[in-house]
């Protein structure tokens, strides 16, 4: 009966070790709102400082997002290069792998336009802006922004259609925008 008493006890020792480690572990390991969270705050503090770094991403990632382009896997493929280039071995790096790459290795057009809204919900807390599309006057702020689709002059104060929005921040241009010159009224 003792040796029977001794081995019941180790059991419920093991058993109990056993809950305990598997406790402990599912509370170590963030949940995925966590982690989107902490992806969000980061990404808004890199973005604040160094959104130029990611200069001509940010209107593909705006169509993934929507989830409008086949090159979804070239723009976070890319946004994931940059990121390793100028934040390797930092925790950005660390995060956005884990995020982004299993995404881009297989993942559906939901998650990437879910990792992507995400970006850009980084980028609009960084205050990156996205300029509307449609009529507008080239002014001071505008006039640089923009190309003019066939390669023509643009000047101060020209009516023009925007084809593809200037991206800024803080009034600084990040990214050039695309328009032509609108018709004569």
């Amino acid at each position: 009966m003792e040796i029977l008493d001794v081995m019941i006890d180790k059991a419920l020792y093991v058993l109990d070790r056993v809950k305990k480690r598997l406790l402990r572990n599912r509370q170590t390991k963030p949940s995925a709102n966590d982690v989107e969270a902490q992806f969000l705050k980061e990404w808004t503090s890199v973005l604040a400082e160094y959104a130029e770094v990611f200069s001509g991403l940010y209107t593909g990632l705006a169509k993934v997002a929507e989830g409008g382009t086949k090159k979804q896997e070239k723009v976070l493929r890319e946004w994931l290069m940059r990121t390793h280039y100028k934040f390797h071995r930092k925790r950005l790096e660390e995060i956005s792998r884990s995020c982004l790459q299993p995404v881009i290795e297989g993942g559906t057009n939901d998650e990437y336009a879910k990792w992507a809204g995400l970006l850009l919900n980084a980028a609009r807390k960084a205050e990156i802006e996205k300029d509307r599309t449609g009529y507008v006057v080239l002014d001071e702020s505008r006039v640089n922004a923009y190309v003019e689709w066939n390669g023509g002059e643009l000047y101060l104060g020209d009516k023009v259609e925007v084809m593809i929005p200037a991206w800024y921040q803080k009034g600084n241009i990040l990214e050039q925008g695309s328009c032509k010159a609108a018709e004569n009224d």
